[in-house]
């Protein structure tokens, strides 16, 4: 879908990749992980990047209170869906989908 992934083990490796580069228009992780959890990632990202579109993905289709801003996506999810969603919170932002974009 003209998208590249960068991948990272952890919200601190993520927070490093986003450091050192500065072109990624997605943030893209779960909700659920070790450390610092997908929310507290994506506060913090939207803190230092407020342009970047996040993404959040979760078992749990709840929402997330107290982060309107940041976009949730209920799994299982198929490809298509996952697509159309990144596409709408790029959309959203004001990214252009169509240019390659870099999701942690």
């Amino acid at each position: 879908a003209g998208h590249e992934v960068v991948e990272a083990a952890d919200a601190a490796a993520a927070l490093a990749v986003l450091e050192g580069r500065h072109d990624f228009a997605l943030l893209l992780t779960d909700v659920v992980m070790p450390g610092m959890s997908g929310v507290a990632l994506a506060a913090e990202v939207g803190r230092r990047y407020p342009e970047m579109a996040r993404l959040l993905m979760s078992g749990y289709a709840e929402g997330l209170p107290g982060h309107a801003d940041i976009e949730l996506v209920a799994k299982p999810y198929s490809a298509e869906v996952l697509l159309a969603r990144v596409a709408a919170a790029l959309a959203q932002r004001g990214g252009a989908a169509a240019t390659a974009t870099a999701s942690v």
